[in-house]
């Protein structure tokens, strides 16, 4: 997730600060709440934030004045999507 975070940094700070609240709420979701009331909640919210994420790099390229830019910032922070979904897998596996 650390990884993740920082390809997060790099797309922007919208970007980062989604990414950890992400993270923070996959680990609340494994270690606390998967098996409680709210872990449906959680698991929704992880899901949302997902989205979220994606779509804050996307609305980022659309605003950017550097054209050669704006598909490499969609690019990182779906290398970070996908880098908190594989740690999320992995857990899964384990």
């Amino acid at each position: 997730m650390i990884i993740a975070n920082v390809v997060a940094y790099v797309v922007s700070a919208t970007s980062l600060v989604i990414a950890i609240i992400l993270s923070a709420t996959v680990l609340g979701y494994d270690y606390r709440l998967k098996k409680t009331v709210a872990g449906p909640i959680a698991m929704g919210a992880t899901r949302f934030l997902n989205v979220f994420l994606g779509a804050s790099s996307a609305l980022l390229a659309e605003k950017s004045q550097w054209n050669g830019r704006k598909w490499n910032l969609v690019v990182y922070c779906d290398i970070c999507i996908l880098l908190i979904t594989i740690g999320k897998c992995q857990d899964v596996l384990h």
